[in-house]
């Protein structure tokens, strides 16, 4: 009876050991080949962890990255990289495989009598610009980039992928957090929005309208020149020579200036306030941008169509 007792306290201890065992080796950053389901409890982990199979975790995943060392300057590494796995080749007879997905799909709402919950929401949020006494750093960026085509040695090669928004209904806000329309464009309160385009723009349905034309400039046919009165000798355009002319001001990023200020810092060996003087670079100039108003370049014509119908009209009368 007392082996029996013996032999059965050595396989807890074991067992024990190797509970220890596992979570050093996946603190230590260990390679799992198999699949990893966590149920219930929480696992935390410093360190690296690489599973070649499935992970299934019920609940919640939260992943918190290491801040970068101070006083150097340095990046903070990676948080969360996801990488998806190659297609498989295939014989000329037949395609190759596709490329695995990355799928991100919120929760459903929930069911109700009265009102149902709203499905779960998917936001992106990059970190803040780091404060300064000089030029304050940027917001991270959101970037979507689409894969590019492959060569096609006998056929044609393959389209760069597309960015696909409100597929199956929605509409596509920026500046705003409730567009009533398929695409809907706010800037801030202080501002007119800008959309710039290096090519030519189709338009369909309708354009608002802000202004007609100014009848105290005299008529319309005025403004209507030969299209070599818009470019000056070197072939550029002369924006100040059409009717829609506008200028604004901005900063000139071309034209930096420097200063030096002494600043109090603490010494990072000793812990003491020490003073430093560091450079600071600032922009005090402005630039002036020259474009055409597009809404006035379209009265101006609509000013001289109905002119020139006029002149018509009285022609027809004689």
């Amino acid at each position: 009876m007392k082996g029996k007792r013996r032999f059965k306290m050595e396989k807890v201890k074991m067992s024990l050991a190797a509970c220890v065992l596992m979570v050093i080796a996946i603190c230590a950053g260990i390679v799992i080949a198999g699949d990893v389901i966590v149920k219930e409890g929480s696992i935390d982990l410093a360190g690296d962890i690489a599973a070649a199979g499935n992970m299934n975790v019920t609940d919640k995943v939260e992943i918190t990255g290491s801040d970068a060392s101070g006083g150097t300057g340095i990046d903070a590494t990676d948080v969360l990289v996801v990488t998806g796995g190659k297609g498989g080749q295939a014989s000329q007879e037949n395609p190759g495989g596709k490329g695995s997905d990355i799928l991100l799909t919120s929760g459903i709402g929930g069911l109700s009598m009265d009102t149902g919950g709203n499905g779960g929401d998917v936001t992106l949020t990059t970190g803040a610009g780091g404060d300064s006494l000089g030029d304050g750093g940027d917001g991270g960026d959101i970037e979507l980039t689409t894969g590019q085509g492959g060569d096609g040695d006998y056929g044609s090669d393959g389209s760069y992928g597309n960015i696909i928004l409100a597929k199956n209904g929605g509409n596509v806000g920026i500046g705003t957090a409730s567009p009533e329309y398929p695409l809907v464009v706010y800037g801030s309160a202080s501002e007119e929005v800008s959309i710039w385009c290096e090519k030519k723009v189709s338009a369909t349905d309708f354009l608002e309208r802000e202004c007609v034309y100014d009848k105290n400039k005299g008529s319309a046919l005025n403004y209507i020149q030969d299209a070599d009165y818009y470019i000056d000798a070197e072939g550029k355009i002369v924006h100040s020579r059409f009717y829609g002319y506008t200028s604004y001001s901005i900063t000139d990023r071309s034209r930096p200036e420097t200063e030096l200020v002494t600043v109090t810092i603490t010494d990072e060996e000793t812990g003491l306030p020490v003073e430093k003087a560091i450079e600071v670079t600032y922009y005090p100039h402005e630039k002036v941008e020259e474009a055409i108003a597009l809404g006035k370049e379209v009265e101006v014509l609509r000013q001289a169509v109905y002119e020139l119908k006029q002149e018509i009209e009285m022609l027809k009368a004689q």
